[in-house]
């Protein structure tokens, strides 16, 4: 059997479990793009006998609290509640906003701005009601929360970056050096110019990753403090973010394996002349790290509202693994010198 028939096997083999997990991720809940209001009192457009002592607004998720927002306003534009307002300690998915027990007859606006705690995305919202009866013709807006072109754009690059790493070390792990593992190439066991090519690979995912998730905090304070970039990097605003959110701790965790990825990484690039064995062992330990950076990924978005939430990222990983990660492993096989030797331990293997 030639070596690329082996090649062409374990695409096979890979490309099947891309699709099982292809299914099960559809076999998933569907979430909503976005946390929602699950219900409020009094309800929206609702008239009330005589007014509320609080207005209570309850979402589907939890809520951060330095950023989340209530205010209710009058008909004229004059804010009456109490500003005792915010995310209820006792209960990190409901605002509520303190209201005087003699407000008179008529409209009030429920002005809201929740930041949910699962990606830091900020949503604006307008309720109203009327206390003793419903009097005017007072227009509530509703929820916007559009995406944010900068936000789509980030989450899109990291994903692409996270999926390359998970690609290239997965096909050197689980494709290429068990089908190839010729002992004449002491680095990694496979031919130089396919280390090379997995290795920039590497290199492009790892300064991609880095460089996207640096944007990511950045264009994230931006939204929450709604203040321009200049600010926020003069006032160290993304310090808070940082400090003080889900997001930020999450940020934090993937940050931190990125960077060990990268000294791993840079230390596997120095050993290939003198100790080239110890490639293998580096650069299986950063494969094993690419499963929690895409538990990251998925714990900052509304995937992790559903129990297969690990799916997508995992059989994203695994497509560029079965089906070469966009290299042209035929034609390596070819060029790079495949011997008798690394087709007999192809056969062995199979």
């Amino acid at each position: 059997m030639r070596l690329t028939h082996v090649f062409h096997w374990n695409s096979w083999r890979w490309l099947a479990l891309l699709l099982i997990g292809l299914v099960l991720a559809g076999a998933a809940p569907r979430t909503q793009a976005h946390g929602y209001i699950v219900r409020s009192i009094p309800e929206d457009r609702s008239v009330v006998g005589r007014a509320p002592n609080q207005v209570q607004v309850w979402f589907s998720e939890g809520l951060e609290p330095r950023f989340s927002t209530i205010a209710v306003y009058n008909q004229s534009g004059d804010r009456v509640d109490l500003g005792e307002s915010g995310v209820d300690p006792r209960n990190s998915t409901r605002l509520i906003a303190a209201l005087p027990g003699d407000l008179p007859q008529g409209a009030y606006l429920v002005r809201l701005r929740p930041v949910f705690t699962s990606d830091g995305h900020a949503v604006s919202d307008t309720l109203v009601f009327w206390v003793g009866e419903q009097v005017g013709n007072v227009e509530a807006g509703g929820a916007s929360g559009a995406a944010v072109t900068g936000e789509v754009l980030w989450r899109v690059a990291l994903n692409l970056a996270l999926i390359l790493l998970a690609g290239a070390y997965w096909t050197y792990a689980l494709v290429l050096r068990p089908a190839w593992q010729n002992p004449r190439y002491a680095l990694g066991n496979l031919p130089p110019r396919v280390m090379q090519r997995l290795s920039g690979l590497v290199w492009a995912g790892l300064g991609m990753a880095l460089s996207v998730n640096l944007v990511a905090l950045f264009q994230i304070s931006t939204r929450l403090f709604e203040a321009p970039l200049q600010t926020v990097l003069r006032d160290n605003l993304w310090e808070i973010v940082l400090q003080g959110t889900n997001f930020g701790d999450v940020w934090q965790v993937r940050m931190g394996l990125l960077v060990f990825m990268l000294l791993i990484q840079v230390v596997a690039a120095q050993q290939a002349r003198n100790r080239p064995g110890s490639t293998h062992v580096l650069w299986l330990v950063n494969g094993t790290l690419v499963l929690p950076l895409l538990a990251t990924q998925s714990l900052i978005s509304h995937a992790a509202g559903a129990p297969l939430w690990g799916v997508g990222g995992l059989a994203g990983g695994v497509w560029p693994s079965g089906g070469g990660g966009g290299l042209d492993w035929r034609g390596v096989g070819a060029g790079a010198g495949a011997t008798p030797g690394a087709c007999a331990a192809g056969r062995r293997r199979t």
